[in-house]
């Protein structure tokens, strides 16, 4: 366990040193225009913070561009952290890539996929150049045109594998922690806390394979990548939950039934529509925001949990409470970003991710502590059997 602890330890430090070096010699902050028919039939580009997202036709296809400069005729690339399905690129005026192509609109993902790294043509390449997107156009796609960025080859490329790396460490390491204490359950069959945080790092790893997009670079199903990313994600909620009452030996069910049957109703309406209408787009539509909005009470209801156990002065539920109060703020602001629709790329896995960090640690000095005690135990009841025996010698000398 120590082993893997400072093997954990080394992924994370050297990936968060490695996302600190900006990358200074990319155009991060590019001013994206739309392209629009007025009422004359003429052909406008207005810039994207004057035109309303939410009156865009959804599903038809929308073109966008924008200028940048260089200084030297050199390689450049193009990286997108946002997946834009239906893509064609143009760099001043000529085609040169065409991307993942997706005719079904009832098969559109709720959140994009996998991470585009392009060469631009050498030969295209200007002093001043016009880069043209076009796409399908739905909401999501004009947010995820502030997760474009352009640059020197060789910077774009280091910012491109550090961002896989980083979406690698997330399942790779949840999917060891379940390995780990998969073992300790087996040694420790009745301390079901064991299992529900195996449970927890289990779908951390599956959500955070698909969510990342990671999947994307394996499978081309967009029903199975969208069922991954929405059991997954209810299943670390209720799972966490259920490893928060079951490690400070709480009685609380009804607040969890609850939790259960309101996420059970959603999963079985996605998974009917699916089954009989090969399609996910009502739920997309209408329940998804619905889906967030119930995460924001059970997350609530973790943390009130973990308030009943400092009440009841359960061991670690301080340490608990701040972690679970850290969790919460950021996780539910983000939610609430996402559902008035102002959120992209946003971090959701991997503040998850962070939590389980907290109650591996938890997990971790309660599993040395427990050692402790019985190494404690041990020497005891040597020391105790040794007077035994010093006592047993002299009364033997006395019977003498």
């Amino acid at each position: 366990m120590k082993q893997l602890s400072i093997f954990i330890f080394i992924i994370l430090s050297s990936l968060c040193i490695s996302c600190s070096n900006n990358n200074k010699s990319s155009f991060a902050n590019l001013n994206w225009k739309i392209k629009t028919i007025d009422s004359k039939n003429q052909i406008r580009w207005k810039n994207l913070h004057s035109i309303k997202i939410n009156n865009l036709t959804e599903h038809n296809t929308c073109i966008f561009k924008t200028n940048f400069h260089v200084t030297q005729k050199k390689p450049y690339s193009i990286l997108s952290l946002s997946n834009f399905f239906n893509m064609e690129l143009q760099l001043n005026g000529t085609s040169f890539y065409k991307g993942d192509s997706i005719t079904d609109i009832k098969m559109i993902p709720i959140f994009s996929g996998k991470k585009d790294f392009i060469n631009f043509p050498i030969t295209l390449i200007k002093n001043k150049n016009i880069l043209t997107i076009a796409t399908s156009c739905y909401t999501k796609t004009v947010k995820n045109l502030s997760s474009i960025y352009i640059g020197e080859s060789k910077l774009i490329k280091y910012k491109w594998i550090r961002t896989i790396l980083w979406d690698t460490a997330v399942p790779i390491v949840s999917f060891l922690l379940v390995l780990m204490f998969m073992q300790f359950l087996l040694m420790q069959r009745t301390e079901r806390y064991y299992f529900y945080f195996s449970l927890n790092s289990l779908f951390l790893a599956i959500w955070s394979f698909a969510y990342n997009g990671l999947y994307f670079w394996f499978f081309e199903d967009m029903i199975v990548f969208t069922l991954m990313r929405v059991l997954g994600s209810t299943m670390c909620v209720i799972s966490s939950i259920m490893f928060i009452n079951s490690f400070l030996d709480l009685k609380a069910k009804w607040g969890l039934r609850i939790i259960i049957a309101i996420y059970s109703l959603l999963t079985v309406q996605l998974v009917g529509e699916i089954i009989f209408f090969n399609s996910y787009l009502f739920y997309q539509t209408y329940l998804f925001k619905l889906y967030l909005i119930v995460s924001i009470p059970a997350i609530i209801y973790g943390v009130y949990l973990t308030v009943i156990g400092k009440v009841l002065k359960r061991e670690f539920a301080n340490f608990m409470i701040g972690g679970m109060v850290l969790f919460s703020f950021f996780v539910i602001l983000t939610i609430l970003k996402g559902v008035f629709g102002s959120a992209t790329n946003t971090k959701v896995p991997e503040s998850f991710f962070i939590l389980t960090i907290i109650f591996t640690t938890i997990l971790a000095s309660r599993y040395s502590i427990i050692y402790n005690r019985l190494k404690r135990t041990h020497e005891n009841l040597i020391d105790l059997n040794t007077q035994k025996d010093q006592i047993l010698e002299r009364v033997n000398i006395y019977e003498h």
